[in-house]
């Protein structure tokens, strides 16, 4: 994705405010189209453990959401480069062919 021109940021917290270091939380903004929650793209979070996404339509929170998330990532927030993905991915295997795999087991179930 990163090749692809999809910007990555990993959250890198402010310790000095007891921020927490670890965030489950996600969060996708595409179009006007706001997706948030704790689901993994993984088949467990799709139909094993109770996690959940809520998917909201609107260019307002959109918008909303978009400068929010653009505020954040200028004061907690790390670029992930190719790089980095490409060291993590000797530990995961090859990850395009996890996040294919992942991406198609949970949209798999929905239809």
């Amino acid at each position: 994705m990163i090749d692809a021109g999809v910007k990555v940021y990993a959250h890198t917290p402010d310790l000095k405010k007891d921020e927490p270091n670890y965030v489950h939380r996600k969060l996708v903004v595409t179009g006007n189209t706001v997706f948030f929650g704790s689901h993994n793209l993984s088949v467990p979070s799709s139909v094993i453990t109770e996690e959940v996404s809520v998917e909201i339509v609107g260019p307002s929170l959109a918008k909303q959401v978009r400068d929010i998330f653009d505020d954040n990532i200028k004061t907690t927030g790390k670029e992930v480069t190719s790089d980095q993905v490409q060291s993590a991915s000797g530990i995961l295997g090859s990850s395009k062919q996890l996040i294919q795999d992942s991406i198609g087991n949970v949209i798999k179930p929905l239809y």
